[in-house]
């Protein structure tokens, strides 16, 4: 990432909180802590925590420890930033139709079900979200809230080993087998 890129991305969060303003010296201090991560990663931490309802915005140091969750794969702090996007996207856009708002929260295109206009952070969790029965997440349908919480880990677990498993699959060298020196029938009568 960029330093002009982080400065934008520290734009975005003082529009987000408004009330805590980062100033561009601070932000510049920062810089070093977050600059060996994409600016997009970086963005999405940030509207992380700006989704899940934190009354502050991140320092660099919370938002690298995201990013570094992220790509070590700390199950745990992960799960927790899951379940709390999944609360927070319920409480604050909830089942119904919404029309797909841009970064500053203006209105564009037409209306779409709800889970398709949210701001997710990731693929992934919009895809949790939709096999867990969104409408009935948000509704309180789906049960005891811990069992719901039990349910919806076991879910975001099995996705991930999933993910995993096709990566590694990804990263296998493809096998080779040798050249066969002779016609196939010899093969099998040479014994």
């Amino acid at each position: 990432m960029t330093e002009p890129e982080w400065i934008k991305i520290v734009a975005s969060m003082n529009g987000w909180w408004p009330h805590s303003v980062i100033p561009t010296s601070a932000a510049r201090m920062q810089f070093p802590f977050v600059a060996e991560f994409l600016a997009v990663d970086v963005l999405g931490a940030a509207e992380t925590r700006y989704v899940s309802g934190d009354q502050y915005p991140p320092t660099a140091g919370q938002l690298v420890q995201m990013l570094r969750a992220r790509i070590n794969g700390s199950d745990d702090e992960l799960w927790a930033e899951v379940w709390r996007e999944l609360l927070s996207s319920a409480s604050l856009y909830g089942a119904n139709q919404r029309q797909a708002v841009d970064a500053n929260g203006f209105p564009v295109g037409p209306q779409l079900p709800a889970i398709d206009a949210i701001p997710w952070t990731s693929p992934e969790v919009q895809n949790l979200a939709r096999l867990m029965g969104w409408q009935e997440f948000c509704s309180g349908q789906l049960g005891e809230p811990a069992i719901v919480q039990a349910q919806t880990r076991e879910k975001w677990r099995e996705l991930r080993d999933r993910d995993r498993r096709q990566a590694m699959r990804g990263q296998l060298p493809a096998i080779k087998l040798p050249a066969a020196s002779q016609p196939a029938e010899e093969q099998l009568t040479d014994g």
